[in-house]
């Protein structure tokens, strides 16, 4: 599913925001 590449991007991006 290519929608799941821009929100995995935004799931990387929020778990670096955290620290993780």
């Amino acid at each position: 599913t290519s929608a799941f590449m821009p929100v995995l991007k935004v799931v990387l991006t929020q778990a670096n925001k955290l620290g993780v």
